[in-house]
This record gives structure tokens, sequence and C-alpha cells, in this order.
């Protein structure tokens, strides 16, 4: 199984001047963590899933800050890169964060409330 195999639901798309990793249809996806704090104005779109990935690297992938771009939109998480590899590295590491709901939820509620 490959790594991008292994990320699913995200997907990783190659272009010419680097790749892009996606998540589509947000909502399909850890609904559940954004709704423990629905109340703070978390609905679970892309750019809150973008902020949980920011946090995340932060907290565990502080080396590759400067080489990850955010461009979500409000249906669709979007992470940019110059290198696949750099971004395949993110999507697993980031995947794996996402899996161990102790970890997540402890760093999702690290998030300011957004109201």
């Amino acid at each position: 199984m490959t790594t991008r195999d292994k990320i699913k639901p995200f997907v990783i798309v190659d272009y010419d001047l680097g790749a892009a990793l996606h998540l589509y249809s947000v909502e399909d996806y850890k609904q559940e963590l954004f709704d423990t704090r629905k109340d703070e104005g978390f609905t679970g779109c892309g750019y809150d899933w973008a902020e949980l990935a920011e946090l995340f690297i932060q907290d565990r992938m502080p080396d590759i800050a400067d080489d990850i771009q955010f461009d979500p939109e409000y249906s669709m998480f979007t992470a940019n890169a110059d290198d696949s590899i750099i971004l395949e590295a993110f999507g697993s590491a980031f995947k794996a964060a996402l899996d161990d709901d102790f970890y997540i939820l402890r760093l999702f509620n690290q998030l300011p409330p957004k109201k």
C-alpha cells in the first residue's frame, strides 16, 4: 500500500510546479471532532481544517512550515507544496494524528473560539 493510499480520504494531485493535498467534502470526515465546539463557531469547513493543519504543523512538523501553503474553501481543504515528497510526509503525519482521537482532540481544543 502506498503513502497515498494510506492517507485517504485525503488525495494528492501532482502538478507541473508542485502538488496539492485535498480533502473534498470536508463535512464527511471527522465531523464529530468539529461538532464538539460548534457552539464556538466551528463547522468543519475547509477553513477550520486549515487552522487545525497549521496548528498540527506548528506542533509536530515546524521544519516544513514554510514549505506548505493552505488554500481552503468552505467545502474543501487544500494544502499546496512545491515538493510532493514534503506534501506526502505532511499528509501521512496529519492523517496519523487524526486517527489518534486523544491527540487530535487535545490539539483541536487549543484553537481559539471563532465567536
